[in-house]
């Protein structure tokens, strides 16, 4: 069984442009075509995407809206309709494609020095990451308690107010940030900025099961001891006391009088315990990227097909 797809250029960084992953899916039968009329199904990562293709094609063509992005597509429904056509919708808030923590793991290694033998250390906290997306969280269709952009806005702004944490990143208020890293090649630009630092305000987006992103290893793989808001899941990989955890400390002062008050030698044991965990997770991050690949193609073929694939949960993934 196979099945021809055309997939939006825009969507970058998924399974559908990696090599990696695309030889996964070939494999399983899904072949990909360059003329969007050529194919038998189109694949979109948001609603906007999805209209484009159903506004050029109606009811000949099956979609599929696809999206490892927690604000692309926020409903935990296997299935939308969409300027009127049943569209097929997996995302991470239908449990349809991350299975672990560790679909983001497997980062650019790039150089770093990570400092391990510290006498001292560097109390000010540095966030890398874009002021433009906070806000709101009923402007992403989340409920409250899930988006985490406005807490991790709040937070920094607090702690830069403190003089106690260091911002790079676009769209701050002016005169917050002391610069960028979203250029060239963005994560070892990103990389410098860590080196300087020992610890990494890191918050993810929000809270969906598994949503694990490339934050926390990239500040683990730069000698940086995460300070870290997520879902619960990260213990099934994390032991308790070693990130610094926002959940246990509730408070932008509890959480910086923390950093101020923690020694060299809990720094150490800490990070020691965090980096034991990612040199484990670090080469089983394709591997989780394989699994969604293959995930995909099944869903793939069972849509042009006109039928429902077997495969319907994260845990059923795991075992494919």
């Amino acid at each position: 069984m196979s099945v021809s797809i055309y997939v939006h250029p825009r969507m970058k960084y998924t399974i559908f442009q990696k090599e990696r992953t695309r030889d996964v899916l070939t494999g399983f039968g899904v072949e990909f075509v360059d003329v969007p009329g050529r194919a038998s199904v189109l694949v979109g990562n948001h609603g906007g995407l999805i209209r484009e293709f159903i506004d050029a094609f109606g009811d000949r063509k099956r979609y599929l809206l696809w999206t490892h992005e927690p604000m692309f597509w926020t409903s935990p429904e296997k299935w939308a309709v969409i300027a009127g056509q049943r569209v097929r919708t997996m995302s991470l808030h239908s449990g349809e494609v991350f299975v672990d923590n560790h679909y983001y793991a497997s980062i650019n290694p790039g150089e770093v020095n990570r400092r391990a033998q510290r006498r001292q250390l560097n109390r000010t906290v540095v966030m890398v990451a874009s002021a433009k997306m906070q806000g709101d969280p009923a402007r992403f269709g989340l409920p409250n308690g899930v988006e985490l952009l406005t807490l991790r806005y709040d937070l920094a702004i607090a702690g830069y107010l403190k003089g106690q944490l260091d911002i790079y990143g676009m769209h701050w208020p002016a005169g917050v940030s002391r610069g960028q890293s979203r250029y060239g090649q963005w994560s070892l630009a990103k990389y410098k900025i860590l080196e300087g630092y020992d610890f990494n305000l890191c918050f993810e987006n929000s809270l969906v099961p598994y949503y694990c992103s490339e934050k926390i290893w990239q500040a683990i793989h730069c000698g940086c001891l995460p300070i870290y808001f997520g879902q619960d899941a990260i213990y099934e990989d994390f032991p308790r006391d070693s990130f610094l955890d926002y959940a246990t400390l509730g408070s932008a002062d509890a959480l910086f009088d923390a950093v101020q008050r923690m020694s060299v030698r809990e720094f150490r044991e800490r990070y020691e315990r965090c980096l034991r965990v990612f040199e484990r997770a670090f080469p089983l991050g394709h591997l989780s990227q394989d699994q969604a690949a293959r995930y995909a193609a099944l869903q793939l073929i069972a849509l042009d097909m006109g039928v429902v694939a077997p495969c319907e949960t994260a845990v059923e993934l795991s075992a494919i």
